[in-house]
């Protein structure tokens, strides 16, 4: 692993950049390939729904910066309205893939209480390539839109899990989660 020391920079189009706390945009290390992978949605109304990947590589010697490839859209929005569109991402030591969790409008259905969660598995090219090997649905429609949802890993039991918020307007606030495994360019639920 190279230090990059106090380097400074930009990573793509920064002119309708992610907002929310950091809800829609993820930084993961790749170890199988050292590079860095940035991902990002963009802002209510700001851009496009798409969500977007940049593989920067870190190069040697005194300079020590970030040398970021171009933009490949990893989540193509379909229909015309652009929504946050909050994301997590971690990278899988068993599977050597980047695992991105995706806030999915549902076929752009405007009811943002009817979005669902999905998983994408991504392979990191040393290229700096990004390829969606597999997109699983996580939970159905009926899951409140524009909200975080967050990635961890759990040692003791070897798999990964998913916190989500669901429906707002029936009850309030409720939280589900559901546990899972990778299984080669796919995942187990």
């Amino acid at each position: 692993i190279q230090d990059i020391g106090t380097t400074t920079g930009e990573i793509g189009y920064t002119g309708a950049g992610a907002r929310d706390g950091g809800l829609n945009c993820s930084l993961v290390y790749d170890e199988d390939t050292e590079q860095v992978v940035h991902v990002r949605g963009y802002r209510n109304g700001q851009g496009t729904g798409d969500v977007d990947g940049y593989v920067g590589a870190v190069t040697g010697g005194t300079t020590r910066s970030i040398v970021w490839g171009s933009k490949v859209t990893i989540y193509d929005q379909t229909g015309t309205a652009s929504y946050n569109r909050p994301l997590d991402s971690l990278y899988d030591k068993v599977s050597n893939r980047l695992i991105l969790t995706i806030n999915d409008s549902n076929g752009d259905s405007g009811n943002s209480d009817a979005w669902r969660f999905d998983l994408l598995n991504i392979t990191v090219g040393s290229d700096k390539s990004l390829t969606v090997n597999a997109n699983t649905n996580v939970t159905d429609s009926g899951c409140q839109g524009e909200m975080g949802q967050r990635l961890g890993y759990i040692s003791g039991i070897s798999k990964y899990m998913i916190v989500y918020p669901k429906q707002m307007n029936s009850g309030g606030g409720h939280m589900g989660y559901k546990t899972f495994t990778t299984s080669g360019t796919g995942f187990s639920l």
